[in-house]
């Protein structure tokens, strides 16, 4: 009498039916990737991208409305020039134009610009613009690695400040 394989449908034994085997590749091939995955997940997270994020939060909430009445009260026009096509590892300037609520150029004390990347903390970086004439200020900016950048502005004249926001994509050369 011959010897049955040891692998058959019609094996009684659950190790030897090679639909339970194949049943058990599976669940053992989803586990490990998801392992991996999970493991790279921990392994390549940059962390929180702003520590205090919660507390920022809940003062931004608080202060809202009191900021969105001085901004309407000192009727600031900021105009961002921005490069047609921001490159990564090329310096590109970035200019600010502000009126003030007359039309005239805002000459302000102070102008920083902080380029932020939502994916990665430790890419975040902050520059001031420096003025070119009154109410035109400009930086040179160099973003490392392409993708969503925001440009947080900050201007501040007169021992008041309006922030203004700007994302970009980045490409690569």
């Amino acid at each position: 009498m011959s010897k049955p394989p040891f692998f058959s449908q019609s094996s009684k034994s659950a190790l030897h039916n090679p639909w339970v085997i194949g049943w058990l590749a599976a669940l053992l091939l989803v586990i490990g990737v998801n392992a991996a995955f999970i493991i790279t997940a921990f392994v390549t997270a940059p962390g929180l991208v702003n520590e205090n994020y919660y507390e920022r939060g809940q003062a931004y909430e608080k202060n809202r409305l009191k900021l969105n009445a001085i901004k309407s009260e000192l009727d600031w026009q900021p105009t961002l020039q921005l490069p047609e096509r921001f490159i990564t590892q090329t310096s590109q300037i970035v200019r600010l134009q502000v009126e003030d609520k007359n039309q005239q150029p805002l000459n302000a004390d102070k102008v920083m610009l902080t380029a932020y990347r939502p994916s990665d903390a430790s890419l975040d970086f902050t520059v001031e613009m420096v003025p070119v004439v009154d109410g035109l200020f400009q930086a040179t900016l160099k973003l490392p690695l392409q993708g969503m950048w925001e440009l947080h502005l900050a201007i501040t004249a007169d021992n008041h400040t309006l922030d203004m926001v700007k994302r970009v994509k980045v490409h690569s050369p």
